[in-house]
């Protein structure tokens, strides 16, 4: 800034915060100066050469053209005042866009022709047909070109560490752009308001930004879209955003959480509330969802808190950053503590088990693995999804003989089916089976005489499967069975193989206790994914095990298909066990 625009910013009068607002105002004259100074700094950028010398010699150019079409926005060159004297705005607030960048292809194409949407014309479609499609409209192809080129540069720039290096290694979601921009914005006494989706607090990748939210994190208000706030995007529950308040960064952790928030009028009431009576729960005793107000709801987080969360969540890798989880009562951080002292869990077991969904629905299809059939089924035909298994119960619906969603299934009577029986399946196999061994390994056994890797059978085993999809409102959020050997499974579920037999037993018996589905239900994720199996209780004692492997053999193993299970794991001492 030249001299002039120097003695206008540091005016005494202007920068005291304690002098009349009439005083505390820039002049006409000063307010001019400025504008000229932000003038002269645009106007000054430009070079005899750069990297467009060729196709334009002066970069200012280049810059007005394309800021004419895009319209970018420099807030510390339109408000030079602001970061002058305050080193940035007081107040933020807003609800970004909660856009992951992507081009939309289809979108842009149905414009000259509209046919595609209305026909529901797929994107692979599309891409085989765009040629002609720009053969018949050059305008189009030019459109197309244009997005195509602003998409990917756009993406690059909000994927690029140097412009947002809290971001680094995550999927990029504008919002967080947002948020990570704010920060920088923001003056040492300033206020960040800001509405956004939780996806900061779980990212398996968030590692860098949480390190940053935590120390700035004043309050943080968790909303279940389940009352229709945001009308329409609803998508059965599963829309989950929050209410954040930030401000400058301190030495210590210091936050106020709310979760499981229906209304904001519940927000108000539980820092209203004198304490007395017992805290609700999600729904309240008719069944509706439950917006009465209790103050233990509100959870004070210091870094005791957080390390408590590592320790029950994450093995106690590093507190500053760990996943913030969906804690609905002060009182729950005791039972976490609890939790959190088991010496034991998944990760701890050797070797690593084996954790995946074998085979993705739309890439089985695509690629021949499976065809879609309902029909009923003999031997190990049967494919498993997520509808047909339970809590320890391996055969809990069948798919209707017309079945096109989740809802297409119905209860099985286990009283009155037969020893060999098998509900009906969606999908057949269509390759050999070694082939699926093939594609889904087992276990690394050694190496052959050419020094390749060898793997044992992974369909061979029998499986842990659960549903994949969760929700925090059902019934139960952790719903799984054991899978019978030499059966294939798809996406929607997740199977969880061990080397031994036994632990897999513990494993199904502990997940379908309520204390396993109340730790994952707290975790308030949608999707069972690996990082959430890993710490996980395993390892109890041994006197417990005669109680729990028989209760679990017997919910489980339901028709023959079991039989190698449960001789490979009979114990006399199940014959010990009584009954309540």
């Amino acid at each position: 800034l030249d001299n002039r625009t120097r003695k206008a910013l540091e005016r005494t009068d202007m920068v005291s915060e304690d002098t009349d607002g009439e005083y505390n105002r820039i002049s006409e004259d000063e307010s001019q100066i400025v504008a000229k100074s932000q003038e002269e700094l645009l106007t000054a950028a430009h070079g005899n050469t750069n990297l467009f010398s060729d196709e334009d010699p002066l970069r200012l150019k280049i810059v007005c053209r394309l800021s004419e079409r895009y319209r970018f926005f420099h807030p510390m060159l339109e408000f030079i005042e602001v970061f002058w004297l305050r080193d940035g705005f007081d107040i933020i607030c807003g609800n970004p866009p909660w856009v992951m960048l992507s081009f939309d292809e289809i979108g842009i194409v149905s414009d000259k022709y509209p046919e595609v949407a209305i026909r529901n014309i797929s994107a692979s479609e599309v891409s085989l047909l765009r040629n002609e499609y720009f053969e018949e409209s050059p305008q189009l192809a030019e459109i197309y070109r244009s997005e195509e080129t602003e998409t990917s540069c756009s993406i690059s720039f909000t994927n690029a560490k140097c412009n947002y290096p809290l971001l680094d290694g995550q999927k990029t979601n504008l919002y967080k752009c947002v948020l990570e921009n704010s920060f920088t914005l923001l003056s040492d006494h300033g206020y960040i308001g800001m509405l956004h989706p939780e996806s900061v607090y779980d990212d398996p990748k968030g590692q860098p930004l949480r390190r940053e939210i935590y120390p700035r994190l004043r309050y943080h208000f968790q909303y279940e879209n389940e009352l229709n706030l945001f009308s329409g995007t609803n998508d059965h529950g599963r829309m989950r955003f929050g209410e954040n308040v930030y401000g400058s960064s301190q030495n210590e952790i210091d936050f106020l959480n709310m979760n499981n928030v229906f209304h904001p009028s519940t927000i108000d009431a539980c820092f209203a509330h004198d304490g007395h009576g017992i805290c609700g729960g999600i729904k309240d005793d008719n069944g509706k969802w439950n917006i009465s107000a209790h103050k233990e709801r509100i959870v004070h987080f210091t870094e005791s808190e957080l390390k408590v969360l590592c320790m029950a969540f994450e093995e106690g890798a590093d507190w500053t950053s760990t996943k913030l989880v969906s804690i609905h009562a002060s009182s729950i951080i005791f039972v976490l503590k609890a939790l959190a002292s088991f010496d034991g869990n998944v990760s701890k077991i050797n070797p690593e088990p084996i954790i995946t969904v074998a085979f993705d629905e739309t890439g089985c299809l695509r690629k021949g693995y499976t065809k879609r059939e309902v029909c009923e089924t003999e031997d190990n035909k049967l494919v498993y999804v997520g509808p047909h298994v339970f809590v320890s119960n391996p055969i809990y619906k069948t798919p209707r003989k017309r079945c096109v969603q989740n809802s297409d299934y119905d209860p099985i009577d286990l009283t009155s089916i037969k020893e060999n029986y098998q509900p009906r399946t969606c999908f057949i196999p269509q390759l050999d089976f070694k082939e699926y061994n093939e594609i889904q390994k087992g276990f690394f056994i050694g190496q052959n005489a050419n020094g390749e890797n060898e793997y044992d059978s992974w369909l061979s085993y029998y499986k842990a499967g659960f549903r994949r999809m969760m929700g925090s409102s059902s019934e139960r959020s952790l719903s799984g069975a054991i899978l019978p050997a030499n059966y294939l499974h798809i996406g929607s579920i997740k199977s969880i193989v061990f080397n031994r037999h036994c632990d897999m037993l513990e494993f199904v018996g502990l997940c379908s206790s309520i204390v396993l589905d109340f730790k994952i239900k707290i975790m308030g994720v949608t999707d069972l994914h690996k990082d959430r199996i890993m710490p996980l209780p395993l390892g109890i004692a041994d006197k417990y095990k005669p109680a729990l492997f028989s209760r679990t053999l017997l919910l489980n193993c339901l028709t023959t298909a079991y039989a190698d299970l449960w001789q490979e794991m009979w114990d006399g001492a199940y014959k010990n066990e009584t009954w309540s």
